[in-house]
């Protein structure tokens, strides 16, 4: 098995943290907004604040590192 190159990993990751943040952007921002919104109306919690952006971002670009990183470690 082959070392692992860290830094690929690291801006790999970057890479794939913004492509999820654009994915995350178009799909959960325009195409499903209003179900969205009437899902949470109906389980009776408040919708998404502004203030909890920062940490989905944020959850996106450590989920495209360890996803490059998953598939850096289980290449042959």
């Amino acid at each position: 098995m082959g070392k692992i190159n860290l830094q690929k990993v690291i801006v790999g990751g970057l890479i794939a943290g913004v492509v999820l943040n654009i994915v995350d952007f178009v799909l959960f921002g325009v195409v499903l907004k209003d179900q969205m919104a009437a899902a949470m109306t109906a389980l009776n919690r408040p919708a998404m604040t502004n203030a909890q952006v920062p940490r989905f971002v944020v959850l996106d670009f450590v989920a495209g590192v360890f996803l490059v990183w998953l598939y850096a470690a289980i290449r042959p």
